[in-house]
Formats: structure tokens, C-alpha cells, sequence
């Protein structure tokens, strides 16, 4: 844990480009003023901003950058958000560090068929991630999407995964079929 000043994460970022491989920030990456994450890293010998927002909720704060030739990723502070950010971003990018092929890379390790319960709304240019409880019946699995909070918690303790809306689309619709990213 390091508090928000400026010199204490500059202080704890560079003793983690010392001995890691990667440097995963949790919090610290908003969007406004008082947001310091990416103006320290870039303030580090051979740093390169990547992106700092994307198109993504939950998880729109979150920062890719390198320093001192290695990889920094700053996941939101959100519980929700940083779970999904750390599956897409930081699962794939730790695997590939590992020496995975990149074809392995492209699909979820884990994931189901369902049926959706009920409309999911989503808005056009943005990827959702909606946490879903899945229930089995005499059909197969349905999915049920929870509540949208990126700070609601009990979201993660109840939901069995996720489902993808992807970017062109302004929701998905009951009945649907859906694949299950799960936990």
C-alpha cells in the first residue's frame, strides 16, 4: 500500500522495476487531477505512455505504460473494475511474459453457453462486462445478470462470470444466447 504522494509511489514503483518482470498498479489511475499514477511513471528513465482510458466499463481508468523497458499496467481502484481489467489485460500480458504463444493468448481459459434471462443494455462504442449468476435448468444454463456497479462487491461473491457486449452493439437481448466468461 502507498499513499497518494507523489514521491512515496515514485519511491515503490522503482524498487518494483528493480526486481520485476511487470509492475501492477491497483487504484490511483482516475481520470482527473488528483490522479498522479501515470504522471510518475512517465517521470521514470525510458518511459513510454501507452494508454491511460479505454472504452471499457467497468474498468474505463485503466493505464498501460513502461518504464525503464518493462511493463506497467494500473488497474482501477474498483473491486469489480480491476477484476475484469486484470482478466483481460493482465492475465494475457503475464502469460505472454511467460513465454506463451500468442494464439493461446486470443480465448478465455474458462467459459460456458447460456441462455440470457433478461435484456441487457449496453451503449454504442463502449464494451460492457455484465457479472451473471448462472442457474441450470431442464434446458441448459441460463444467465443472469446482476447489478452494474463497478464499486458493488457483492457483485463478485454472487457471480459465476461475465458476459461481453461488445462495442457495436447497444445490448443484448432475452433469450439470447451468450458466452459466459467464468471466474
Amino acid at each position: 500500500m502507498v499513499r497518494d504522494d507523489r514521491t512515496a509511489l515514485h519511491e515503490a514503483i522503482g524498487a518494483a522495476l528493480e526486481w520485476s518482470d511487470l509492475v501492477l498498479l491497483s487504484g490511483g489511475s482516475s481520470m482527473g487531477a488528483k490522479d498522479i499514477a501515470l504522471e510518475t511513471i512517465l517521470s521514470f528513465p525510458d518511459s513510454q505512455f501507452v494508454f491511460h482510458g479505454i472504452s471499457i466499463a467497468p474498468g474505463k481508468p485503466t493505464i498501460f505504460a513502461k518504464a525503464c523497458g518493462k511493463p506497467i499496467l494500473g488497474l482501477p481502484g474498483y473491486p469489480v473494475s480491476a477484476l475484469v481489467i486484470f482478466d483481460l489485460f493482465a492475465v494475457p500480458l503475464i502469460r505472454r511474459l511467460g513465454g506463451e504463444n500468442l494464439d493461446a493468448l486470443e480465448k478465455f481459459s474458462r467459459t460456458a453457453r447460456a441462455v440470457l434471462k433478461t435484456n441487457v443494455a449496453s451503449q454504442i462504442g463502449r464494451e460492457d462486462y455484465i457479472r451473471v449468476v448462472l442457474e441450470r435448468t431442464a434446458a441448459g444454463l441460463v444467465a443472469v445478470p446482476l447489478p452494474s456497479k463497478s464499486g458493488a462487491i457483492f457483485t463478485l461473491v454472487k457471480a459465476d462470470g461475465m458476459v461481453r457486449v461488445e462495442m457495436n452493439q447497444d445490448g443484448l437481448e432475452q433469450g439470447e444466447e451468450v458466452e459466459v466468461i467464468l471466474f
